[in-house]
């Protein structure tokens, strides 16, 4: 297997994309493979993906797969997580990242099925109290300070910036769901630009990816 580092995920955002979030913020190079369902199909059938899951990520000589823990991999590798022995800090990260994926539990259904009815509903009655409640966490630690953990990023943030700026700041979404971030979570909001303001290649790669799906 190459060195060289490779995300092999669909066309969309999807669980590729805190991925392609952290490497980009990260300045770090790497090989974007999007696959079509037939290729993948074949390359599972060929047992390409120890647990037949997407995304993968070939790093260090390894493939990695399962999303949470490959997260949690190149967080560590390119230093947005914290010291293992600060289990407190640890746990702040890990709660708020994991969070985020009960988020998406909740809207998984919807968006595998392009129901945008669904999606419509679920928005108006659940993301207010969602944002709420993160932007609570971001007021409990921030204390003056600029991200979830302080003045250095983490894979809280980045996973959560997946989430809030995904569905409902990205150009094509924040005509229709903006408001509910800035009604509801307006710190949260100007956390979210902080974000994009603090790395030129994640600014950059933000103003020209493609608008996809979730």
């Amino acid at each position: 297997m190459q060195q060289g580092i490779t995300l092999h995920y669909f066309d969309m955002f999807g669980r590729g994309e805190p991925l392609r979030m952290m490497l980009k913020y990260h300045n770090t190079p790497f090989v974007d493979h999007r696959l079509t369902q037939q290729e993948w199909n074949q390359m599972m059938s060929q047992g390409f993906s120890e647990f037949d899951m997407l995304p993968c990520l070939d790093i260090d000589g390894m493939r990695l797969t399962e999303p949470c823990a490959t997260y949690k991999y190149v967080a560590q590798k390119l230093n947005y997580y914290p010291n293992p022995t600060n289990l407190v800090d640890c746990y702040m990260v890990d709660s708020v990242s994991n969070y985020r994926e009960h988020v998406r539990d909740i809207f998984k259904e919807c968006y595998k099925n392009r129901d945008m009815e669904g999606i419509e509903r679920l928005m108006n009655e659940k993301m207010p109290t969602i944002l709420r409640k993160i932007e609570a966490r971001l007021n409990r630690v921030q204390n003056g300070n600029r991200f979830f953990m302080g003045n250095n990023v983490t894979l809280a943030d980045f996973m959560i910036f997946d989430m809030v700026y995904n569905y409902m700041m990205c150009p094509g979404r924040a005509e229709r769901y903006g408001n509910l971030i800035n009604q509801n979570a307006p710190k949260l909001a100007q956390w979210c630009q902080r974000m994009i303001n603090s790395s030129e290649t994640f600014k950059e790669y933000l103003e020209t990816r493609p608008v996809k799906e979730m």
